[in-house]
């Protein structure tokens, strides 16, 4: 999780420099090896070098924790998947309620293979405020 953190935190923040991308990585991936909250790692984004203010750090916050999560999982579970010559599969589970993005909604329950995309395009769900996660299967 750590080095997946390191790699692809701070894809989906534009407008800043590279200074500014490593300082959020940075901070989440202290905050994620400490076993921090949203409210820790949103207390060292402010801190850090990339100064934001705290509504855009706890977006920050929230959306590259569901990011690295589910991604870092993904890519553990495809390499293991390829090292053991199984199949496995993932499938989309969104949060069901009035603030799930009607798309997400839509995809929840849909399974594909370990290294495939979903119907919007992406391997693991991670956009802005996402709480949706994936749930995985070996199959014999």
């Amino acid at each position: 999780l750590l080095d997946y953190t390191q790699r692809e935190a701070a894809w989906l923040i534009t407008q800043v420099t590279d200074t500014t991308k490593q300082a959020v990585r940075d901070a989440l991936a202290a905050g994620l090896e400490a076993g921090e909250g949203i409210d820790g790692l949103v207390k060292r984004i402010r801190e850090s070098d990339a100064a934001f203010g705290r509504a855009r750090a706890e977006l920050i916050a929230r959306t590259e924790t569901t990011r690295v999560t589910n991604g870092g999982q993904q890519e553990t579970h495809a390499a293991w998947a390829e090292a053991e010559g199984v199949r496995v599969t993932k499938t989309w589970l969104a949060v069901l309620d009035s603030r799930t993005r009607d798309e997400h909604a839509a995809l929840s329950g849909t399974t594909v293979e370990i290294d495939a995309t979903f119907p919007n395009g992406f391997k693991a769900p991670g956009e802005p405020n996402c709480r949706c996660t994936l749930i995985y299967s070996v199959e014999d």
